[in-house]
């Protein structure tokens, strides 16, 4: 199946080429193949023009959340920097889709518009060295050292925030079932709220 991805052969059948089905080609050439020994990055061009066309096509509008991300991650991957942007374009377009989760899509958007900067700077994403066994340059282990220390403060933010939402959600449930916004009452309306009735 991968090898098939891979020689285009799918791209003449229609089941293949539907939202889903582009998807289906992503997982399989890139998070399949590396579970099965691909090299990593082997397949990474043939799946960027998958991951392109989802976003060109506006299939991502499709998906589901944890969908979105595994069709996106490989562009954040990508030392194009017009694929990073892309990415976050798109991102920021979801993240009123995912309300509930738009800060992480907003990270994740912060984070490829941060990969493009560097790709520009560097002719590269510097991240990627170490995975493809490059050596990195003086000035890039001082880059790497930053942005180390930046994604750590981030996850920090990313974890406080989620906590926030979650206890404002908790809070707010706790209070509909002490407080019912109407109580079935014999002559009484039914909008009357409960509090007015103590």
């Amino acid at each position: 199946a991968i090898a098939k991805c891979l020689n285009g052969s799918f791209a003449r059948v229609k089941q293949w080429n539907t939202a889903h089905g582009l998807l289906a080609q992503v997982i399989l050439m890139d998070q399949y193949a590396r579970g099965c020994g691909a090299r990593p990055m082997q397949n990474q061009k043939s799946v960027e023009k998958i991951c392109e066309a989802i976003c060109d096509k506006g299939h991502y509008a499709k998906y589901e959340m944890m969908e979105l991300e595994q069709a996106l991650l490989p562009l954040l991957r990508s030392e194009d920097a017009a694929l990073q942007m892309k990415a976050s374009r798109v991102l920021k377009r979801s993240s009123s889709k995912f309300e509930r989760h738009s800060y992480h899509f907003d990270s994740m958007a912060a984070f490829a518009e941060g990969n493009a900067k560097a790709i520009e700077y560097f002719g590269r994403l510097p991240t990627l060295n170490r995975v493809l066994k490059r050596n990195s340059t003086k000035e890039e282990n001082a880059y790497l050292q930053v942005l180390a220390g930046e994604v750590e403060r981030q996850n920090r933010r990313e974890s406080l925030n989620r906590y926030r939402k979650e206890e404002a959600e908790r809070s707010t449930s706790n209070e509909k079932k002490l407080f019912p916004d109407s109580v079935k009452i014999e002559g009484m309306s039914a909008a009357t709220p409960a509090t007015s009735r103590l």
